[in-house]
């Protein structure tokens, strides 16, 4: 029941949800605003790009919002490829790497960002959710280092919203 609460949520979180440096006002103290440096975005995101670096380790964490859990994966990746992981730390017993939370490869971070961003807009594209993205990204691999999301379901409302936090170390390149 857990999971399935758990993939409903994240889907949710995926299909609906993201944001860059935007910021759309009206006349109703009922806007919403989407905010995210999608500079700093797309410049780490082609700076990634330019090393090609395919094989790699890494460790990711994951607070959930919906759950209360931190979670934490290390990743082998191969030629572009997720080939392994080891549960690091896991606060509640679930499988870790269960698809729910968990982003295989660094590509896979930068796409899951891009459609918080996307999602964060209705069909008019006009920002659909308050949303809040934030982003360190590491200074000699351009990875995101930390990414922490927000998104409030309702303006003006304290407790209708979602939040999570993900941290990216020990980034390791393979050695040829």
């Amino acid at each position: 029941m857990k999971t399935i609460l758990c993939e409903f949520l994240l889907v949710m979180f995926l299909a609906v949800f993201g944001g860059f440096v935007v910021s759309c006002s009206s006349d109703s103290d009922d806007a919403y605003t989407v905010e995210f440096d999608e500079e700093a975005f797309n410049a780490a995101r082609a700076g990634w790009e330019s090393l090609n670096i395919d094989s790699y380790e890494f460790n990711q964490y994951i607070d959930c919002w919906s759950e209360m859990m931190f979670q934490g994966i290390h990743c082998v990746v191969v030629d572009g490829e997720l080939t392994g992981y080891t549960v690091i730390e896991d606060s509640n017993g679930m499988d870790v790497y269960d698809g729910l939370y968990s982003r295989e490869t660094i590509p896979e971070l930068f796409d899951m960002i891009s459609s918080l961003y996307k999602g964060a807009f209705d069909e008019e594209g006009e920002p659909a959710f308050d949303v809040n993205i934030k982003i360190e990204y590491n200074s000699e691999y351009f990875y995101p280092e930390k990414i922490y999301y927000y998104m409030k379901f309702e303006p003006d409302s304290v407790e209708k919203g979602s939040s999570i936090e993900m941290h990216v170390d020990g980034f390791v390149p393979a050695q040829d």
